[in-house]
């Protein structure tokens, strides 16, 4: 604590100790200058460093590096001020015992101050010791002795370090470019599960509120899942539109087990079955057009007597199945039933023609029904939001393929090097030698199975780019596939590493594969094809189990995301025409 004097000797204490706050005051000014270069230096180097991350891989963008290399500088430099300007905190004699030691005083000025507070100043020794300080503090030059000043080292590094942040922060950044298609991806997703979570809240017909409401819902749920992939949220859309698509005729959930049933009746008619494919979809404009066909049938007299009493009786029945929904189109199929059984064609053709009349009413009906007016827009909602979604990730795949292909032109320039420097060897081996072994193509590429057509080809897989596949027909007949060894070059022949052994057989056997089905869309698991075994007999294998087996392994691509997304339409519907063939 400092104590003030009244002495005659206080003007002299109150001159020294200002001369030490003003030292103090300058190595303050010092010590921030020499401290704050440091913290810009430092801060940039940190700024530097992530915009070199930002340049490796999608990271941060330009601006975000900008923004946390300033937030950073400026934490840096306030925090080299504060403890600049407080810390260490001294009274006025440590400072001057410091100053001393400085200015190379030998404790001139800390001993007059000690005397000077302690009040034992000696009369005439210390009021030379007195004058002898003050001269000695008159002389200090503190400006030549605190000088403020930057190392030119440490001004050099925050320069180049502020030219290289400016440089990698303004020049082209591919990664840069991808991380905001990313984003951009990732904007759009939201948006688009805003817009689904709107159409829910449109969606007002409480009939089939929930059939509308609910593959919506799972949609957005989906899409709202962490790490989900493009792939994966188009999928989700795809499957919501064509569950909502299976409702834009008007159609009740309720009431498409009704025409199932219908059409159970009439599958085993041979004269009825086109009725019954058109009910089995519960589809009432499908419907309409069979009828008018039956009808004509019945009133020419096509039909034997019978094929009469068989439809008489598949009509009644399918007129029990729509009674509680359709009882107006079961009231027409009972007098068509009657009129069949009677043998009166006229009375059947007339009755089968008002059926067909009533659900053409119906299915027109149905078409300007709110819940078909609703699914319509839903599906086109989600249509528009896969187109959004898709051209979002096209740019974002287009800006990732760039960002990949910059740190791989240095490795395809010291490659290039490393073949031009190999002469006549790298000549000869660009002629073909560089290829794998059909083996190996069947190995990798060959698991992998057209999901469009269903067979397996060797060379399609992700081994198999550029390389014309071999199909398992061809492999299955014996014929060799030749290809050069990646070891001596020589040319071998392809064996099969896992010959078929479901129907039998040798695997240089021609087989030939009969197809015997029952006459009914619904009997598909009773569909089979056969062949000749390896013992003589005969091998069977369900056509719907075949079938099972190939929905599920594309099931399985789709969710896992090998199928393009431009494809996956043209593979569902094939899928969706195999199940319909009788």
């Amino acid at each position: 604590i400092t104590r003030r004097h009244t002495s005659p000797h206080s003007d002299a204490y109150a001159r020294l100790e200002r001369d030490v706050r003003r030292w103090a005051r300058r190595e303050r000014w010092v010590r921030s200058v020499s401290w704050g270069v440091r913290a810009l230096w430092l801060g940039t180097g940190a700024g530097c460093a992530l915009a070199a991350i930002g340049r490796l891989r999608p990271w941060l963008l330009p601006e975000q590096i900008a923004e946390a290399t300033a937030a950073l500088t400026l934490g840096l430099l306030l925090s080299a001020l504060v403890t600049a300007w407080g810390w260490p905190p001294r009274d006025t004699l440590s400072r001057a015992r410091r100053f001393d030691r400085l200015f190379g005083l030998s404790e001139r000025v800390s001993t007059a101050l000690e005397l000077l507070q302690s009040g034992a100043l000696p009369p005439l020794l210390g009021a030379r010791q007195l004058e002898d300080a003050q001269r000695a503090a008159e002389r200090v030059d503190v400006r030549a002795r605190l000088p403020l000043r930057v190392h030119k080292a440490e001004l050099a590094a925050l320069l180049g370090l502020g030219a290289l942040l400016a440089a990698l922060l303004l020049l082209p950044n591919p990664q840069a470019d991808a991380l905001r298609a990313r984003q951009a991806w990732e904007q759009t997703l939201s948006a688009q599960v805003a817009a689904l979570e709107a159409q829910i809240e449109a969606i007002e017909a409480a009939e089939a509120q929930q059939a509308l409401t609910e593959p919506l819902q799972q949609a957005a749920d989906t899409l709202t899942q962490e790490g989900i992939t493009p792939q994966e949220a188009v999928a989700a859309l795809t499957e919501a539109q064509q569950a909502l698509q299976a409702l834009s005729d008007g159609m009740p959930p309720s009431a498409q087990q009704a025409y199932q049933e219908a059409a159970q009746a009439l599958a085993g008619t041979e004269a009825g079955l086109p009725l019954a494919q058109a009910l089995q979809q519960a589809d009432l404009g499908a419907t309409a057009d069979a009828l008018d066909t039956l009808a004509t049938e019945a009133g020419e007299g096509a039909l034997s007597e019978a094929e009469r009493q068989q439809l008489a009786d598949g009509l009644e029945t399918a007129a029990d199945a729509l009674e509680a929904d359709n009882p107006a189109l079961a009231q027409q199929f009972r007098q068509a039933a009657q009129a069949l059984r009677e043998g009166d064609p006229n009375a059947a053709q007339q009755a089968l023609h008002e059926a067909a009349t009533l659900a053409a009413q119906q299915d027109a009906a149905l078409q300007q029904s709110e819940l078909a007016q609703q699914a319509q827009a839903a599906a086109q909602t989600l249509q528009a939001s896969t187109q959004a979604l898709t051209q979002a990730e096209q740019s974002s795949a287009s800006a990732q393929q760039a960002a990949n292909a910059q740190p791989q032109a240095a490795t395809s320039g010291a490659q290039a090097g490393e073949a031009s420097a190999g002469g006549s060897q790298g000549a000869s081996s660009g002629a073909g030698g560089e290829q794998p072994s059909s083996a190996a193509q069947a190995e990798s590429g060959g698991a992998g199975e057209n999901a469009a057509g269903g067979a397996p080809q060797a060379g399609t897989g992700a081994g198999g780019d550029g390389q014309e596949g071999t199909t398992l027909s061809e492999v299955s007949a014996g014929e060799g596939v030749n290809a050069p060894s990646a070891a001596e070059g020589d040319i071998q022949s392809y064996t099969s590493q896992n010959p078929s052994t479901a129907l039998g057989g040798e695997s240089n056997q021609t087989m030939t594969l009969d197809v015997e089905s029952e006459s009914s869309p619904d009997n598909a698991d009773q569909t089979v094809i056969v062949a000749p075994s390896a013992e003589g007999a005969e091998a069977a294998l369900g056509y719907g189990e075949v079938l099972r087996r190939y929905r599920e392994a594309v099931n399985a691509a789709l969710e896992n995301g090998r199928i393009p997304l431009d494809q996956r339409d043209v593979i569902h519907d094939y899928f969706t025409s195999l199940n319909q063939q009788p």
